[in-house]
């Protein structure tokens, strides 16, 4: 095991830091992101034992109210930013993007003004109110920094990148233990986040105006409405996609906050932080080294199954122990890590570990859509997703168990998760047999 997963660190780090700048960068970026992981990761137990699980509870929901909107905040069209050959498409596309979040966050401005009585209603949380006002603030700077962020990546500064993502998780995790003293509630978790996003705002803004302030005589109406209609696909598919995803992720803190309290959506989205982060930075890395090799071996060979099968054994054999562990010790070690209060996010976390474990290793897979050009087995499998969500958390309601409904929630994903390392598998043979 050890071997193995030691072998594809070698080959991205050789990989990544050859006489390829681009690659040595790329290594730069995923050093930053995991810098930045481990930044919030470890102010974890000073938070938990500042703020209550109530207080994570509304941040949650606020967090989930900002992130769904904030996916229709660019129309998906700054993934396009990257596309063009030459950098005078790409700054319309760039103001493209930027030219919607503004429409976005304005519209969402007059949401929070004429429904925020009925929203804060709806989702049984009077404390956010107020806060309502503040998420069309959330929802530009996340569109803005989207929007910068593949700006960057397209001139290559992903120095500055790196720097973005450890101020932006830095100074909110300093924000947010320096407000508890203030605000000693939410308000403390919510200011900290918005301080953290300006910063990194701030910096990747920066960049931007110093190496391309120039640029910006190159934007024009005709050439924006142009790559609106080049780039059509991304509002219309990925943005669909990508709504539908993000939904899913974030209707257990609402339903779980609905029916069952702040405090239980404040457990599940530690439990839910704590078991992502490790899948989204090493899935993320391992997707790095599996992009390249799939795709060169797909153009090939016709199929790329021999990298597939490698790379899935050395995420079965390296996540299976950490799984067996947190099924077994979770409640334990929230107790000793977050303080004794946070034994029910223990809990939830001992429930969902399975689904983690199999979002773990499907993750870097989902490639194979992508490079075999089956993205519409994607889009269904994203709405099942969505279905099977609901689904869950409405047995959990009716039975008026919300770890019921953690249960279903976690096993339903599970059984998608097999369904799709199979079919992603099936792909990956592509013609195999044709080709012997």
């Amino acid at each position: 095991m050890i071997s193995r997963l030691s072998g594809y660190i070698k080959y991205l780090i050789k990989r990544y830091t050859s006489k390829d700048t681009f690659g040595a960068n790329v290594l730069i970026l995923f050093m930053g992101t995991a810098i930045a992981q481990a930044i919030s990761l470890g102010a974890s137990p000073i938070l938990t034992r500042s703020y209550s699980p109530g207080d994570f509870g509304i941040f949650a929901i606020y967090i989930a109210i900002a992130s769904i909107l904030s996916v229709l905040a660019t129309g998906r069209y700054e993934l396009a930013i990257t596309l063009p050959k030459d950098d005078d498409t790409a700054i319309n596309i760039f103001a493209l993007s930027f030219l919607i979040t503004v429409i976005i966050s304005l519209l969402s401005l007059i949401a929070a003004a004429v429904f925020n009585q009925p929203l804060a209603s709806l989702l049984n949380i009077k404390e956010i109110n107020r806060q309502m006002y503040l998420i069309p603030l959330t929802v530009f700077m996340t569109g803005a920094y989207q929007t910068l962020n593949y700006w960057l990546i397209r001139r290559k500064l992903f120095k500055a990148l790196a720097f973005s993502k450890v101020s932006l998780f830095t100074s909110m995790v300093c924000a947010q233990i320096a407000l508890f003293f203030i605000c000693r509630n939410v308000n403390g978790l919510i200011y900290g986040y918005i301080i953290g996003q300006a910063i990194g705002l701030t910096i990747l803004t920066w960049h931007t105006l110093k190496n391309d302030a120039g640029r910006i005589k190159l934007v024009y109406w005709r050439r924006i409405i142009q790559q609106a209609k080049r780039y059509i696909n991304f509002p219309l598919y990925s943005l669909l996609s990508d709504f539908i995803n993000i939904t899913s992720n974030q209707i257990p803190n609402i339903f779980l906050n609905n029916h069952f309290g702040t405090s239980s959506a404040g457990f599940f989205s530690l439990s839910q932080k704590i078991l992502d982060g490790p899948v989204a930075l090493l899935g993320g890395s391992a997707l790095d080294v599996f992009k390249e090799r799939a795709s060169s071996d797909y153009i090939k060979y016709g199929n790329c199954r021999a990298i597939y099968v490698k790379l899935f054994k050395s995420l079965l054999l390296f996540s299976l122990a950490p799984a067996i562990a947190f099924a077994f010790f979770a409640p334990q070690l929230f107790a000793f890590v977050f303080g004794a209060r946070w034994l029910a996010a223990g809990q939830y976390a001992q429930i969902l570990s399975p689904m983690f474990f199999l979002r773990f290793i499907s993750r870097p897979f989902g490639y194979i859509f992508y490079v075999a050009e089956k993205q519409n087995y994607n889009l269904v499998w994203q709405i099942f997703l969505l279905i099977f969500t609901v689904l869950s958390f409405t047995i959990g309601v009716n039975m008026h168990s919300a770890k019921i409904g953690i249960l279903c929630f976690s096993l339903s994903y599970s059984a998608l998760y097999i369904a799709y390392i199979l079919l992603s598998f099936y792909f990956a043979n592509g013609d195999i047999k044709k080709n012997g």
